[in-house]
């Protein structure tokens, strides 16, 4: 209302050369807690800056829009591309997902409206994996070789649907079905500049 400074949050700062790897900050779906990331991810109490806690991880990378839930990368030293999802509410450790992948670092995440998908990227030729929160289960993988881009691959759910749009290849834009991994239908083709010459986002 008067932009002007309501608080100041002293977070502490990590290693600034591994910013393109991950979103931050981010609210909590109820929009008490703000989570940051640098040395490793901090939670604050938005209504006085005091620090929540901490979580055992450096990369914040999505909150769960429904279930109360903070998405993160492995820790420290992890050599598989997999997710940790911690309780919104303490901060501590629920699960474990695998991304379907053996290696790489994750890249960006991205939940379904409901909270019940989460879609993962982990590098420009890797295309996208989509899981189940409950458990893990990998449902569909797009395949790495019509997704590449050297600008990444960027995704969004479509609200209450399982339909995915993503950004791939020169710029082709298309609509995905998360569940059977099926092209439901492509809006803008790879060779398509004639309405847009360029999108990233």
């Amino acid at each position: 209302a008067t932009w002007r400074d309501a608080r100041f949050i002293p977070m502490e700062v990590g290693d600034r050369s591994w910013s393109f790897a991950a979103k931050g900050p981010a609210f909590s779906f109820e929009g008490t807690l703000l989570a940051t990331r640098g040395r490793v991810v901090q939670v604050w109490w938005v209504a006085d800056g005091s620090l929540a806690y901490e979580l055992k991880a450096s990369t914040l990378l999505a909150a769960s829009p429904v279930e109360g839930l903070w998405a993160t990368d492995n820790g420290y030293g992890g050599s598989s591309a997999r997710l940790r999802l911690w309780r919104v509410s303490d901060g501590q450790l629920v699960r474990e997902l695998s991304t379907g992948r053996e290696y790489g670092v994750l890249q960006d995440v991205f939940f379904s409206s409901d909270g019940q998908l989460i879609a993962t990227t982990a590098g420009e030729a890797d295309g996208f994996v989509v899981s189940r929160v409950a458990d893990g289960g990998v449902l569909s993988k797009a395949p790495q070789d019509s997704l590449w881009s050297a600008y990444g691959v960027d995704l969004a759910f479509r609200p209450g649907t399982s339909t995915m749009a993503y950004i791939g290849s020169e710029s082709m834009l298309g609509l995905w079905n998360a569940m059977t991994g099926t092209l439901i239908r492509q809006l803008i083709g790879p060779t398509d500049t004639t309405r847009s010459p360029a999108v990233y986002r």
